[in-house]
């Protein structure tokens, strides 16, 4: 049920993948702005595997040891996964199967969510001691006053955040039919289609 756009480049022995998910900050529930970011930012601190645990630096290592570039954002709208690496298959099959577990079952590990909700209001706090981040806030509020596109994080929405709040989110909006592949560069349609439905393969 996934969309996917697809341009073949073989100039580079490269592939660019980028997963948009419907899973933005708009669907914060009232009272719990920044969930959706915080499940996004959890997303690749640990998860499990063949009923085991993998952790935060086994994940690190994965991409590293692969060397697999990452990056993970989330806007009012979506979160976006980018992804680079090189069109060797071992790594295509790899990194398939590995984006499989951890869509399938993140840990949402609590001392890594605390630690990360305490990051989360330290970047609060300094933001809003910046005149520009301030009016934005407000302008936002003023532009959507009865929408959650003028909702914004604030600590107490941060403090009510907990695992389970995670898990539901998780569990509700990051499905195969909320996300969008776009993928350019070296790789076929065959090796493509197994990727993709490598990936997917976890509802």
């Amino acid at each position: 049920g996934s969309s996917v756009f697809f341009v073949e480049s073989q100039r580079l022995p490269m592939v660019d993948v980028m997963v948009d998910i419907d899973a933005g900050s708009r669907w914060d529930p009232s009272g719990l702005e920044g969930l959706a970011s915080l499940v996004a930012g959890m997303l690749f601190k640990g998860h499990h595997s063949q009923g085991k645990i993998i952790s935060e630096e086994e994940v690190g290592e994965f991409f590293v040891r692969n060397s697999i570039i990452r990056s993970v954002s989330t806007s009012r709208d979506k979160t976006s996964i980018s992804l680079r690496f090189l069109n060797e298959s071992e790594v295509i099959y790899k990194l398939g199967r590995f984006l499989r577990n951890v869509f399938s079952k993140p840990e949402f590990n609590e001392s890594i969510l605390a630690r990360q909700k305490s990051r989360s209001l330290l970047a609060l706090r300094e933001s809003l001691t910046r005149p520009q981040q301030l009016a934005l806030r407000n302008l936002w509020d003023r532009m959507y006053p009865d929408h959650p596109y003028g909702r914004s994080v604030t600590e107490q929405s941060l403090e009510n955040l907990s695992r389970e709040e995670l898990q539901t989110f998780f569990r509700k909006f990051w499905t195969p039919e909320r996300m969008t592949f776009s993928v350019v560069g070296d790789i076929n349609d065959k090796e493509l289609e197994s990727f993709l439905s490598d990936i997917t393969n976890f509802r």
